[in-house]
C-alpha cells in the first residue's frame, strides 16, 4: 500500500517538475508536419468523415512500425535477459537503474507491472521496485520510439534525462530514509 501511493504521489511531482521544466523552454517540440499535408488544411463539413479516415490510415502506418520495432525488442530482452542474476545482491544501490532499465525494456504497462514485481518483492530494495513503477509509467521502448516519431529527438533526450534522474532520486530516497 506505501508504495502505491508513493507511485501516486510521485508520479504527479515528476510531471509537475516536467511541466514546469519545458514550459520555461522557448524550443519547438513537434516535429514539422509535411507541406502538402491535409492536417493543416481546415476539412469542409462534406469531407470531415474522409479526411479523419484519411488521418487514422496515415498514422498506423507512421507509428505501427514503430511499434512493432519497439515489441520487437521488448519480447527479446524478457526472453534473454537473466533477470535473477541482475538483483543477485540485495543491498546493492545498482538495484535502482537495473530496475529503470528493466521497466524501460520491458514495456510491460501498468496492469503487469505489479504481476512482474509480486516475484521480485522479497529480493529487492522498496526504492528500486517504486523506480521500476516510477519510470516504466513515463517512458519505455515503445513509448520512446513514438515520441521520436512526433517530437524533436532533442526534446525526447531531455525527457529521458530528467525521467530517469528524478526516478533515480526519488528510488535513492525511499531507500534511504523511507520504506
Amino acid at each position: 500500500p506505501a508504495l502505491i501511493a508513493y507511485r501516486l504521489v510521485l508520479t504527479a511531482v515528476m510531471a509537475i517538475i516536467l511541466g514546469v521544466l519545458f514550459s520555461f523552454s522557448n524550443a519547438k517540440f513537434l516535429t514539422d508536419l509535411p507541406t502538402g499535408s491535409r492536417l493543416q488544411q481546415a476539412p469542409s463539413p462534406s469531407s470531415s468523415l474522409q479526411v479523419f479516415l484519411e488521418n487514422i490510415g496515415r498514422e498506423v502506418l507512421e507509428l505501427g512500425g514503430w511499434l512493432l520495432i519497439g515489441c520487437l525488442i521488448a519480447a527479446v530482452f524478457q526472453t534473454f535477459l537473466p533477470q535473477s542474476q541482475l538483483l543477485s545482491d540485495p543491498n546493492s544501490w545498482l538495484q535502482v537503474p537495473i530496475m529503470m532499465g528493466l521497466g524501460f525494456v520491458l514495456s510491460l504497462g501498468s496492469p503487469f507491472n505489479i504481476s512482474f514485481l509480486l516475484p521480485l518483492t522479497a529480493k529487492v530494495l522498496p526504492g528500486s521496485l517504486l523506480a521500476f513503477l516510477l519510470f516504466s509509467s513515463v517512458v519505455d521502448i515503445k513509448q520512446t520510439l513514438l515520441m521520436i516519431s512526433a517530437f524533436r529527438p532533442k526534446v525526447v533526450i531531455y525527457l529521458l534525462i530528467l525521467t530517469f534522474q528524478l526516478s533515480f532520486l526519488f528510488a535513492l530516497i525511499i531507500n534511504f530514509y523511507g520504506g
